[in-house]
């Protein structure tokens, strides 16, 4: 490793380490983890999206989030077949209830994801803000609403589709200058009925106002 990027790494640690010291009352603070099962040794295990995540047939997976302080989470799912929902959270009224402080995992602590057969890549879309997100909150009750339907009109869907993808597109491009943002590995310990105790590998995020992350798991 050159001098440089030693003097890089020192520098970015100690301002990560200065974000997390600081007063963070007014700050976004959530974590979130996306999980596999070791079926082998039945333990979960967060994955790791530095780099390229490839799954196969019958992979389990299950999304852990747990909001701190000052966070409106947002997480939708563009799966491999173009279907478009909003996964967290259940419902828009759970923001007005104390939902800060405690884990939520997606599906239930009891279910999983199960990657089936088909090939194909699994987008997810993960943003977290201090204020509520009105238009995106009204074009997705449109889509649940046309989706419910007992004779849905697929053109509105699709167009309601491109809407919400695009309106997490504009925000997260307003927002994308002059975001400071600490992201730091925590683990965190519970249990289930299915598989009993388990620790949760996943990522602390802090920020100022704004955070928005796409996930790609490839299967």
């Amino acid at each position: 490793m050159s001098l440089r990027k030693i003097v890089f790494c020192i520098s970015f640690s100690l301002s990560v380490f200065n974000f997390f010291s600081q007063d963070i009352s007014s700050t976004i603070q959530f974590k979130w983890g996306v999980l596999t099962l070791d079926k082998k040794t039945n333990k979960t295990v967060g994955l790791n999206f530095s780099k390229p995540v490839q799954l196969s047939e019958g992979d389990d997976i299950r999304i852990y989030l747990e909001p701190v302080k000052n966070a409106f989470i947002y997480l939708y799912l563009l799966d491999s077949n173009n279907d478009l929902m909003l996964l967290f959270p259940e419902n828009f009224t759970q923001f007005s209830k104390n939902y800060s402080n405690k884990p939520y995992y997606i599906p239930d602590a009891e279910s999983w994801f199960t990657i089936d057969e088909n090939s194909g890549t699994e987008e997810f879309y993960l943003i977290a803000s201090k204020v509520r997100q009105p238009e995106l909150e009204s074009l997705t009750g449109k889509l649940q609403k046309e989706s419910e339907k007992s004779t849905p009109n697929s053109n509105k869907i699709n167009e309601l589709k491109k809407s919400i993808i695009d309106e997490l597109a504009r925000l997260r491009k307003e927002n994308s200058t002059n975001v400071a943002v600490a992201e730091k590995p925590v683990s965190t310990a519970g249990t289930t009925r299915s598989i009993g105790e388990v620790t949760t590998n996943a990522t602390e995020v802090l920020t100022e106002n704004f955070y928005a992350k796409t996930l790609r798991l490839e299967h």
